[in-house]
């Protein structure tokens, strides 16, 4: 009987680490027939190479799309990865091996927002935590920055109405990752503390930095509260009626950085620099790279 479906794919055996890079079927089987040669069709599945030399797969299976974006960790292992439509054959020009790059500039390729049991979430309780999980390459031992902001604007716009909640420090460990918990009871308190003793829900995001060539440790770090209000037998200073306060500075991006040539991003929309990323910036120096990603806060959800 003869052999239907893919008969030999192509593409880049060394892609760098945090770069997509797509494989494509270049050939199907003479007998595969018409309605059949199509990509949509096509599982891609990844297999490791084990110690004893042998592959075995790594459950990462995808039909129809050839596109794999390969984490930090995987620069130190051989993979295989095959095209089929019906069965996996192992071995021969269904199949390439790939030997992942270190990549040569540091970034932060995405935050994810968790429950606690590591699942993904979007939408969470005000009685538990959350954690903020950072995906990098070429950052292992380094520090990076997790802040909660409130989205206090109405819309989709973001001003400078977004209040900081909460802000963590995290190590970006061996496999590329980092994570940051947070209460989310610190939100409700900061509702509660403007007088909102039943908010509907909070919407929020979570911004990771990561600075080049920070200058002092991380504890000297002082984190000025953006809501704090002078006691009222002690007014703050006026300032004369000809004179404008300054506009809130951007933090400074490195030169050639990916966040050099990022557009801005919410936090940066929101006018809400000053206050925690102006401390930041003059203790870490220059801003290398950043993520972000939204979620909601709902009191009658329950706790994962």
């Amino acid at each position: 009987m003869s052999k239907k479906g893919v008969s030999k794919i192509s593409g880049n055996p060394a892609p760098k680490v945090g770069e997509q890079t797509t494989y494509m079927v270049t050939d199907w089987y003479p007998a595969t027939p018409a309605g059949e040669r199509n990509p949509a069709l096509v599982t891609w599945e990844l297999f490791k190479k084990r110690s004893n030399g042998s592959f075995t797969t790594t459950n990462i299976k995808k039909k129809g799309d050839g596109s794999f974006t390969f984490g930090e960790v995987a620069s130190k292992n051989t993979y295989r990865l095959e095209a089929y439509l019906h069965e996996p054959e192992g071995s021969g020009p269904t199949t390439i091996d790939i030997t992942p790059q270190p990549a040569g500039i540091p970034k932060i390729n995405k935050v994810e927002l968790r429950y606690m049991d590591d699942s993904p979430g979007t939408v969470f309780s005000y009685t538990e935590k959350m954690v903020a999980l950072a995906h990098c390459v070429n950052l292992t031992g380094e520090k990076l920055l997790f802040t909660l902001w409130e989205d206090d604007a109405a819309g989709e716009g973001h001003n400078s109405k977004n209040k900081f909640v909460d802000s963590k420090e995290a190590v970006v460990g061996r496999t590329g990752t980092a994570t940051a918990e947070f209460i989310l009871t610190k939100a409700l308190m900061q509702k509660a503390a403007q007088g909102e003793r039943d908010p509907k829900e909070l919407e929020f995001y979570v911004t990771v930095e990561y600075y080049k060539d920070k200058k002092h440790a991380s504890d000297n770090i002082e984190l000025k509260n953006p809501d704090y209000n002078p006691p009222v037998n002690q007014p703050a200073p006026v300032a004369p009626a000809n004179s404008q306060a300054p506009a809130p500075k951007a933090p400074s991006k490195a030169p050639g950085s990916p966040a050099a040539s990022k557009p801005a991003s919410q936090k940066e929309e929101s006018g809400i620099i000053s206050s925690i990323t102006e401390s930041v910036r003059n203790t870490w120096n220059e801003l290398w790279d950043w993520a972000e990603s939204k979620g909601t806060v709902k009191p009658d959800k329950k706790a994962t």
